[in-house]
């Protein structure tokens, strides 16, 4: 995969950079709102942010595992 850069576009499709967009809530900040939380996942899916995905699944899921 190549490289990803902060001024990339948003993988999620809102037409900001990923900087603005996505980028901040894989850095740790909490997604307000379930449509943002919705598209930080789309993102993490594209860029393969696996822990992210990991830490925004609740665990009450059923395909929702500890392990990686």
């Amino acid at each position: 995969m190549a490289k990803f850069k902060a001024s990339d576009p948003c993988p999620c499709g809102s037409g900001q950079t990923y900087k603005l967009c996505c980028g901040q809530y894989h850095n740790g900040k909490f997604a307000p709102t379930p449509e943002a939380l919705m598209r930080s996942r789309f993102a993490g899916y594209a860029l393969g942010k696996i822990d992210y995905i990991m830490l925004t699944t609740h665990p009450e899921h059923p395909l929702y595992r500890k392990d990686k």
